[in-house]
């Protein structure tokens, strides 16, 4: 029974990369494009634009916490397999303390911004302890894990750089170019991200795109002649 558990933790690796290739790549995109996003989907009324800076800049924050958030809840449920619902529970009150002791030092001076880089940080924290100790419970090849992680962090880095530098020289006014430069910035990063993982070869894309093939090739198919 206890080796049938440890098996079926280590089967939860396998959902990692696949996680952190659409994660990262959405993160990195909307901490990007975070301020257009906050524009287009939250200024009207009485939210200005003064507001939606404070908010975008926050919002930057938070998607750095994105991907351990996902990877939290995968090791969680890793432990739960083994039936130790102890030590992710453990681990969670640290990282709240953390997340507390942090946000009380950084409140003063960076307000809602230090909330956020400590909300994402604490997150951070926790999945690494998280992970650490899930890997040498269950002998779960981290070194798999970590170079497609590193593999697919240099596609949302690129993907990041060239989005920032392109849009940089653009200064936005309404929301019409925010609007725009949304768009733009998502179709963009997308096809920079999709270039960048079939040039380093990440397997997720090229099985994603082989069922996408298969499902435009199902629905073009014309129908068989019966005689």
């Amino acid at each position: 029974m206890k080796e049938h558990r440890h098996a079926r933790a280590r089967d939860r690796k396998s959902h990692l990369s696949p996680d952190a290739e659409r994660l990262v790549s959405a993160a990195l995109g909307l901490a990007i494009l975070r301020e257009p996003a906050t524009v287009v989907l939250l200024e009207r009324g009485e939210f200005l634009r003064g507001d939606s800076l404070i908010t975008a800049a926050a919002l930057g924050w938070y998607c750095m916490g994105i991907v351990p958030q996902a990877g939290i809840e995968i090791h969680s449920r890793g432990f739960y397999a083994l039936g130790d619902t102890k030590t992710p529970v453990v681990l969670a009150v640290i990282a709240v303390a953390f997340n507390l002791s942090l946000s009380a030092a950084l409140w003063q001076r960076f307000e809602t911004e230090g909330l956020a880089f400590s909300v994402s940080t604490a997150a951070w924290l926790e999945w690494g302890l998280l992970y650490w100790l899930y890997t040498r419970r269950t002998g779960a090849d981290a070194a798999g894990d970590l170079r497609a992680i590193a593999t697919i962090a240099v596609c949302g880095g690129v993907m990041a750089l060239v989005l920032a530098a392109g849009f940089a020289p653009f200064e936005l006014e309404g929301w019409s170019d925010h609007l725009v430069v949304g768009l733009a910035g998502a179709v963009a990063g997308g096809a920079i991200y999709a270039g960048m993982a079939n040039l380093l070869g990440v397997a997720e894309l090229r099985e994603a795109a082989s069922r996408l093939r298969g499902i435009v090739g199902r629905s073009i198919e014309p129908p068989a002649i019966q005689d």
